[in-house]
């Protein structure tokens, strides 16, 4: 029932929740933003935690033990944040498959078409926190863009390093 007390139809339940999924849609993107923000501002406290506050890299290059604790830290922190990306994402990419199926769904009742409404149901309830098939595609994509964002870092970091002391990165 709605806020009058009167009987929600089919097609006004459809409509609010693809209101409240396009809104979902958009919170998901904030928390994304908030957590590759967040990885940006401690990637660069951890950089200035090892080099300290005149920025200089010699710092690093000159003690090998220095290097590897500064990569393990990048790393991991890179590692921990790509996991709770990725996480973030799949729920967002489980909402949006349901609004493009729940779409499609409305748009064959709206013309009248022959519309499968057998998975209407599963459709009106929250799909980003349960298991909801996204595709392998999806999934496959999602996985790929944020690993390559996530592991850049530290593996430009490593390149560089070796680069510039490969004497010293090689040593025992």
């Amino acid at each position: 029932m709605d806020s009058n007390g009167d009987k929600l139809t089919a097609r006004e339940l459809i409509r609010l929740e693809l209101q409240g999924k396009a809104v979902a849609t958009g919170r998901y993107d904030n928390i994304l933003l908030r957590i590759r923000g967040g990885y940006i501002l401690t990637l660069y406290g951890s950089l200035l935690l090892f080099v300290g506050r005149g920025n200089e890299l010699s710092v690093i290059v000159s003690k090998p033990g220095l290097a590897l604790a500064s990569f393990l830290t990048i790393f991991i922190l890179s590692t921990v944040l790509a996991i709770i990306d990725v996480s973030f994402r799949i729920r967002q990419l489980r909402v949006v498959t349901a609004y493009d199926r729940l779409m499609d769904i409305s748009l064959g009742l709206a013309t009248d078409k022959a519309a499968d409404t057998n998975e209407l149901e599963s459709l009106l309830h929250i799909v980003g926190e349960r298991s909801f098939p996204i595709g392998a595609r999806r999934f496959l994509t999602a996985i790929a863009l944020i690993g390559s964002l996530y592991i850049a870092v530290p593996v430009l970091g490593f390149i560089l390093y070796m680069l510039v002391e490969p004497n010293k990165a090689l040593a025992p």
